[in-house]
């Protein structure tokens, strides 16, 4: 009998188990068998933050701030494992969701066309990109994400429409000025900064 289980943004069905060098007994086995549409990457988690009042205050202080001055900033989060490190940095994002547009990304261990892999996370949830938008849906949803931005510097629009139309994988531009692929990777770099 299979049946279908969910974990984060993923959907996995029990196959039929094997028998794995070096194992005694049959290895179970699980296939990916579909994206979960509109899960967030935010981890879940339920347990209670204990005793992490300060450094909350701390954080959330910190992006307020920066929020308010209309500038970057980066804060580091270290500790031994299971410490707390990212239970805390989930409370943080959830308090800041109150007034703030979050978003996220993550790295993955391993892989080929990786390098950007955060920063494409992060612009498909800002523009409301979806795994399964076609072509021209991504380029729609790009271009309304690129008309809310606080420039009307044409130069600056077209570098950086290239640029994340670049890491989203669209061939064109949104309103098909030209070829991603004409993109170097100082204007690339260039127009990620810029957009965020």
């Amino acid at each position: 009998e299979t049946y279908r289980v969910a974990r984060d943004e993923f959907e996995f069905q029990q196959a039929e188990a094997i028998a794995a060098k070096g194992k005694s007994e049959p290895v179970e086995v699980w296939q990916v068998v579909a994206a979960r549409e509109g899960e967030s990457v935010l981890p879940r988690d339920e347990t209670a933050l204990v005793g992490r009042q300060r450094e909350l205050e701390e954080l959330t202080s910190f992006f307020e701030r920066i929020a308010s001055e209309r500038r970057a900033g980066a804060a580091t989060i270290v500790g031994a494992p299971g410490l707390g490190k990212s239970r805390l940095l989930l409370e943080v994002a959830r308090q800041l969701e109150q007034s703030h547009a979050v978003h996220w990304g993550r790295c993955l261990s391993y892989g080929e066309g990786i390098t950007y892999w955060p920063v494409v996370e992060i612009f498909k949830s800002a523009a409301g990109i979806r795994q399964s938008d076609d072509q021209e849906t991504v380029a729609t949803r790009l271009g309304t994400f690129l008309e809310e931005l606080e420039t009307d510097d044409l130069d600056e629009l077209r570098t950086i429409a290239s640029a994340l139309s670049n890491l989203t994988g669209i061939s064109t531009t949104p309103r098909g000025t030209y070829a991603t692929s004409e993109i170097s990777q100082a204007e690339l770099h260039w127009g990620i900064r810029r957009a965020l």
